[in-house]
């Protein structure tokens, strides 16, 4: 049998991308060895073997001994698989002679039981974070460790190395090119790898600079390194994590809200602008600045242009809230508008401004031209929206709070009544725009406010927010049914698909200050929550991830089960400062992801993310949670040396996540080639898509 032994002290991401070293169990020019997705990799002095298994070994019983490529025969490296699943990274010219060594040494030991014989046995394995081949080239050490689910390396050149040195030869590839995107395609017979085009800067006087980096295809087939200009006295990074990420703004404050991903991998997102020099492109619905104004901008799916940006809004102030789409292409928007003028379409549910601040929900068609639909939403006071969803059909499902008795409901729906100083709403507007499948209050004495919504196949709406009322409506069986004090209470409410009655509706909350700020839903009809606490007994499961209040006020996570009767998970998120988390999205496999921003230097990050060190003075912080919501596959920091707050995330069918949010520091991290890496000042949206694509390996070079 195979024996892991690891002890459940480092994050669910080492433990997947430990590096075993060979201690008798493996063909002796093999010295480290790790195992990813469909692969092995082995790690000898000139090459990296990685095995392209089809029948994945992870996924077959682990007591098999073909899962672990005969250990106790010894065989030869060549003959553990298939020859055509085997594909070379050699060093072509690289030092024969170069050492490789583990480095940070792992707590866990890996045991081989193979066989009767106990003489055969191999015990006490030692694994590590990282392995090191010292001067593979002359004055070049090459670096391999693990980020979230990808198998990265680094070239390290001290100064006055030659970086040109390093040249890479595939065996076992049918065929290399560079795509479009500057990405190292090597197509194999039992599986393709893609090496991410690099991205190079160097941090001059504290000052970060890039540098122009590809990847060269040499006239023999091999590949290296093609670099512009820089300083060989300072050092360089060519760095692949974060797939692209750009600024967003103009002269003046500009602020991402919401964002959105189609199926080419294409970002949307919306917000509000200050800059009458916002960049928008020809052709699109409104280029002209009007004041105040939403915005919404799609970027392309490498990050290194506008398909369109537009300006939306009137004479008054705007701000874009949320944002989604539908399976072509079309946007739809939500927000809040003081304009009388803000533009409506003909036919639209309301085309009449109703005074001291309204709702809208516009329908943008795929190429950012012009206007499906576009309406008023609102009664005679103030009345604000956060969140909205679009189901299979077109319908379009906007909630946020409204302090207008008048606001509009509709017959049979849940409340008609308007109960007290602000109540949260949940509206459903057709496909057409033209009128409301059904609008309801939620609320109790005091104010409930509706921060987020998600829909399910069904139709279903399910909202979080805060309240303050002890007679929010609650249903029987429902997890908490009781107030628990303090200012506010996060609640969770699931609407039936004609919007006439509560599926369930609870209270999420501990003694003191609680809001739910984000919500998803898998296909089970599991609701995924995040927002922040000030509560120390904030409600936690035995096995979460973090049970122990952590300072200042904790970002959460909480999983509830489909009929909103338990909890699945719930944890803390935080460090000894201050959190707030604001957007949750959910992959296929259960994962959730979660966006929002900290003050404490010690939020949680995990070995070889992206950014493990803080910032200061606010950093964005991006984390992916387990399904079991015991540990943290991935967290990363994500800002510069000013305030940045991250507004919302979305995710890919690959699982890639796009974040966006605000950032007030010139040194925010761009990407080369994204579309606008220079802070254009007084506070900059920015768009950033980080890739958790499985894919071998990864490469950046340090100089």
């Amino acid at each position: 049998m195979y024996d892991n032994n690891m002890p459940q002290i480092k994050s669910l991401s080492n433990l997947l991308w430990s590096f075993e070293a060979n201690i008798g169990q493996k063909d002796e020019l093999v010295k480290f060895l790790t195992r990813g997705k469909g692969y092995t990799a082995f790690f000898t002095p000139t090459e990296v073997v990685l095995t392209l298994v089809q029948d994945k070994a992870e996924d077959r019983p682990i007591n098999k001994r073909e899962d672990f490529m005969n250990h106790n025969k010894k065989e030869p490296l060549e003959k553990q698989s298939i020859e055509h699943n085997i594909l070379r990274m050699k060093m072509e010219g690289a030092n024969p002679d170069t050492e490789i060594i583990g480095e940070e040494i792992l707590e866990g030991k890996i045991n081989y039981f193979i066989g009767n014989d106990p003489e055969k046995w191999v015990t006490d394995v030692p694994t590590y974070e990282k392995v090191r081949y010292q001067e593979i080239y002359p004055g070049i050490d090459l670096l391999y460790y693990g980020k979230s689910r990808q198998l990265e390396h680094d070239f390290i050149v001290k100064p006055g190395s030659d970086p040109g040195k390093i040249n890479l030869s595939f065996e076992g590839s049918e065929k290399i090119e560079i795509d479009d995107g500057g990405n190292l395609l090597i197509q194999a017979k039992k599986g393709d790898l893609k090496l991410l085009k690099p991205v190079a800067y160097q941090n001059i006087n504290g000052t970060q600079q890039e540098i122009e980096s590809f990847y060269e295809i040499r006239e023999n087939g091999n590949v290296g390194f093609l670099l512009g200009e820089y300083d060989r006295d300072a050092t360089l990074k060519i760095d692949p994590v974060l797939v692209y990420s750009t600024f967003l703004g103009g002269s003046n404050f500009d602020w991402d809200k919401g964002i959105a991903v189609d199926s080419a991998g294409s970002a949307y997102v919306t917000g509000f602008t200050y800059s009458s020099d916002f960049p928008t492109t020809t052709g699109a619905y409104d280029i002209t600045s009007n004041g105040v104004d939403a915005f919404v901008t799609k970027l392309n799916a490498s990050g290194t242009e506008l398909i369109y940006s537009t300006f939306l809004g009137g004479t008054e102030y705007e701000e874009g809230k949320g944002i989604a789409i539908d399976t072509a292409g079309n946007a739809y928007v939500t927000g809040l508008t003081n304009s009388s003028d803000f533009p409506t379409t003909a036919g639209a549910y309301d085309t009449t401004y109703n005074g001291n601040g309204d709702v809208f929900v516009t329908k943008l068609n795929a190429s950012g031209t012009g206007l499906i639909y576009s309406t008023f939403l609102g009664g005679i006071e103030l009345d604000l929206v956060y969140g909205i969803a679009v189901d299979s059909v077109g319908n379009a499902y906007a909630a946020g709070l409204t302090t207008s008795s008048d606001f509009p409901t509709t017959v049979g729906a849940y409340d008609t009544t308007f109960t007290g100083t602000g109540d949260a709403f949940v509206t459903e507007l057709n496909a057409s725009g033209t009128g409301l499948v059904y609008s309801t209050f939620l609320g109790g004495v005091n104010v409930a406010e509706a921060q987020a919504i998600a829909v399910d196949e069904a139709g279903n709406a399910y909202v979080t927010g805060l309240t303050n009322s002890s007679d929010f409506p609650t249903t029987v069986g429902a997890y908490d049914t009781t107030f628990n004090g303090g200012d506010y209470d996060a609640f969770v409410t699931k609407l039936n698909d004609s919007g006439s009655g509560l599926i369930y509706s609870t209270f999420l909350g501990g003694s003191d200050y609680d809001w739910g700020n984000g919500i998803a839903v898998d296909e089970l009809g599991n609701a995924y929550v995040t927002g922040s606490t000030r509560s120390s007994d904030f409600p936690t499961t035995a096995d979460a991830y973090d049970t122990i209040y952590n300072g200042t006020g904790d970002a959460f996570v909480t999983k509830l089960n489909a009929s909103g009767t338990g909890l699945i998970y719930s944890t803390f998120l935080g460090g000894v400062d201050y959190e707030e988390a604001f957007g949750i999205a959910v992959n296929d496999e259960g994962n959730a992801y979660v966006i929002g921003y900290t003050y404490s230097s010690d939020f949680p990050t995990t070995a070889g993310a992206y950014d493990t060190t803080y910032n200061g003075n606010g950093d964005v912080f991006v984390t992916k949670l387990n399904a079991g919501g015991t540990g943290l596959i991935y967290s990363t920091f994500l800002g510069g040396s000013d305030f940045e707050w991250g507004s919302g995330i979305a995710l890919d069918s690959a699982g890639n996540a796009y974040v966006t949010g605000l950032t007030n520091s010139s040194d925010f991290p761009t990407t080369a080639g994204a579309y606008d890496t220079t802070y254009n000042g007084n506070g900059d949206a920015f768009v950033t898509k980080f890739s958790f694509v499985p894919s071998v390996p990864d490469c950046r070079l340090v100089v």
